[in-house]
C-alpha cells in the first residue's frame, strides 16, 4: 500500500465506551458548574447600594460670613487659612457717616437729657444741676454748642422756677394783708358792737325820762340817730368781712390755678422730652449696631477659607458672601449628592461606605458611616450649556475615626469621598433578571 493510498481507523467497542464516559463526564461537570452558580445566583445575598460622590466637611457646616448693610473696606485682617477664634476681627469697613451720625445722635440725646432733668428740677421746685452727665464725664469737656444749649436750659428753668416763686410770694403776700384786714374789722366789729350796747341802753333810759319829762324829744333823736348809725356800721363791717373772706378764697384759687397750670405745662414738655429720648436711644441703637459691624467678627472659632475680597478701598454689597470660615469643633460628615434615581431607596439610619479619593484605594479599607440626613427636596447646580444637574444632598455621619481605618491618613474638610449608601439585599440573579424584567415592563407598557 503505497502512502497516498486512503486508510480507515478501527475503534474497537471498549474504546467507545471509554469515550462515551469521558464526553458525559464533561457534560456533567459543566453542567453541576452552571447548577452551581445558578443555585448562588438564586440564593446568595449580595447587598445593593446606591453610589455617590461626596465633600468632607464639618458637623454644622462652613460659616459664610456676610454683611448686612455693606460699605467701603478699610482693613482686611486675615488670609485663607488662618485660624480664628468667635468674635475675631476679620475685615473693617469705613465708618465716617456712621461715626459723625452716632456722636451727632449723642448730642441731642444730652440735650434731652438737659430738658429732662431742668424740667424735673422745675416740678420739684428746686435748682436744676448736673446730675443727668454720663459718669465720668465733666460739663468742661462737652463739645461748645452743646454745653450753651444746655446752659440756655438750665437758665430758663432757673428764670421760670424764680418768677413761679415771685408770683405765689405775690400771692402770699396779698393773702396774709387780707387776713390782717379781716382781724382789724373783726376788732372794730368788737368795738361797734360794745358802743351799740351802749346806745341801746342809753336810748331806753331817755326815752323813760322823756316820758317824765325830764328829757326833750330833740336829745331822744340824736340817740336814735347814733344808734342807726352804730348799727350801719356794724353792717358795712360784716360786709368787708365777708367780701374779704372771698378775696382770700379767691386768691387760693388763684394760686391752686398757678400750680396746675405750671404742672400741666412741665409735665406736657416732659413727656414729650422723654418721647424724643426714647426715640433717640433707638436710633442711637440702631447706628451703635451699625457701627459694630464696621468689624466683622468671626461667628465661630475655625479656619478661613474662600475669602472672597482682597481690595482695600472695594464695595461691599448689602449681604454679600465675604468668606467661610470651617468650625475647629464638630465631627467629620460627609455632603453626598444622591442621584434623583435612587432617592427612593436611601433612608434616614442606613449604613453607608465611604472611601476618600486621596487615598490608594487597593490599600485603604472603608469607613462606615451612617445616613444622618436627606434633603426634603432636590437641588440643582448650573452645569455647561444652561443645564441643570439635579441630586438630593444626604449627609452621612462617620461611625468610626477615619484615623483608626487608614492609619497614617488624615481627613480634611474639602476633601473628596466616594460613598456606597447600603440600599438592600438582593441576589445576582434579580440583578441579572431586572433588566430583563424592566425591559419586558417597558415594552409591554408601550404596546
Amino acid at each position: 500500500m503505497t502512502p497516498s493510498s486512503n486508510y480507515t481507523v478501527k475503534f474497537s467497542d471498549a474504546d467507545k465506551r471509554v469515550g462515551r464516559t469521558q464526553i458525559i463526564a464533561g457534560y456533567s461537570i459543566i453542567a453541576v458548574f452552571f447548577s452551581c452558580v445558578f443555585a448562588w445566583s438564586a440564593l446568595a445575598p449580595i447587598s445593593s447600594a446606591a453610589v455617590a460622590k461626596g465633600v468632607v466637611g464639618k458637623d454644622g457646616h462652613r460659616k459664610t460670613v456676610q454683611h448686612l448693610e455693606g460699605g467701603i473696606i478699610n482693613e482686611i485682617l486675615v488670609r485663607d487659612g488662618d485660624r480664628v477664634t468667635r468674635g475675631q476681627p476679620l475685615i473693617t469697613l469705613r465708618d465716617v457717616q456712621n461715626k459723625s451720625d452716632h456722636e451727632l445722635l449723642n448730642k441731642q440725646r444730652l440735650i434731652a437729657l438737659a430738658k429732662q432733668s431742668s424740667l424735673v428740677a422745675e416740678l420739684e421746685q428746686r435748682e436744676p444741676d448736673l446730675n443727668f452727665l454720663p459718669a465720668g464725664k465733666t460739663f468742661e469737656v462737652i463739645d461748645a454748642s452743646v454745653r450753651t444749649t444746655i446752659e440756655g436750659y438750665l437758665s430758663a428753668a432757673k428764670s421760670r422756677l424764680q418768677l413761679h416763686r415771685d408770683q405765689l410770694d405775690l400771692i402770699d403776700r396779698r393773702q396774709k394783708q387780707a387776713e390782717e384786714k379781716i382781724a382789724a374789722l373783726r376788732s372794730e366789729r368788737t368795738a361797734l358792737e360794745k358802743q351799740r350796747r351802749v346806745l341801746a341802753q342809753e336810748h331806753k333810759k331817755y326815752k323813760e325820762f322823756e316820758a317824765k319829762g325830764l328829757v326833750t324829744r330833740a336829745h331822744v333823736f340824736s340817740l336814735q340817730r347814733d344808734k342807726t348809725e352804730i348799727e350801719s356800721d356794724h353792717s358795712a363791717n360784716r360786709v368787708a368781712v365777708e367780701n374779704t373772706r372771698q378775696e382770700i378764697n379767691n386768691l387760693a384759687m388763684e394760686k391752686s390755678e398757678l400750680e396746675g397750670a405750671r404742672a400741666k405745662r412741665i409735665s406736657n414738655e416732659l413727656d414729650k422730652t422723654r418721647s424724643t429720648l426714647v426715640d433717640l436711644d433707638e436710633r442711637l441703637s440702631k447706628t451703635r449696631d451699625r457701627l459694630e459691624r464696621t468689624s466683622i467678627q468671626a461667628p465661630i472659632d475655625g479656619v478661613v477659607v474662600n475669602l472672597l475680597v482682597n481690595t482695600i478701598g472695594g464695595v461691599i454689597q448689602p449681604g454679600e458672601a465675604l468668606l467661610d470660615i470651617v468650625p475647629d469643633s464638630g465631627d467629620l460628615v460627609i455632603d453626598a449628592r444622591v442621584k434623583v434615581a435612587d432617592r427612593d431607596t436611601i433612608r434616614v439610619g442606613q449604613p453607608a461606605e465611604v472611601r476618600f479619593t486621596a487615598f490608594n484605594q487597593r490599600l485603604t479599607a472603608p469607613v462606615t458611616g451612617t445616613v444622618k440626613l436627606i434633603s426634603a427636596d432636590a437641588l440643582s447646580n448650573s452645569g455647561p450649556g444652561g443645564l441643570h444637574d439635579s441630586y438630593y444632598k444626604a449627609t452621612i455621619k462617620l461611625d468610626e475615626d477615619p484615623a483608626s481605618v487608614l492609619g497614617e491618613g488624615s481627613v480634611y474638610p474639602g476633601m473628596q469621598a466616594d460613598v456606597m449608601i447600603v440600599t438592600g439585599k438582593r441576589t445576582a440573579l434579580e440583578y441579572f433578571l431586572k433588566p430583563i424584567t424592566r425591559s419586558f415592563q417597558r415594552s409591554f407598557r408601550d404596546e
